[in-house]
């Protein structure tokens, strides 16, 4: 594809500050606000942050498993066959 060459000077949009090159006064510029973000949550959001922020035994639950991990204690031989057994179950 070829580059867009300009002719004679002629821009399609003046440039900043005006067609002159000079800032505009502060009086005559426009003044445009930033738009502000919001966020809005659903109601079904709202209750399940309500129920997670109240569950202390579930919190309580996933610290002792990411402590597990960490220690690598999580997988036991009887964890593994547990999985295997509820996966052959559910399959067969």
């Amino acid at each position: 594809m070829s580059e867009i060459i300009n002719i004679s000077g002629v821009f399609p949009y003046p440039p900043v500050g005006g067609a002159t090159g000079r800032s505009t006064s502060p009086s005559t510029s426009l003044s445009i606000e930033a738009p502000e973000d919001t966020v809005e949550l659903s109601r079904f959001g709202r209750a399940l942050a309500e129920v997670m922020g109240q569950s202390s035994l579930r919190a309580a639950k996933v610290r002792a498993i990411r402590l597990e991990i960490a220690e690598g204690t999580f997988e036991t031989q009887e964890r593994i066959l547990g999985t295997a057994d509820r996966l052959l179950t559910a399959i067969a």
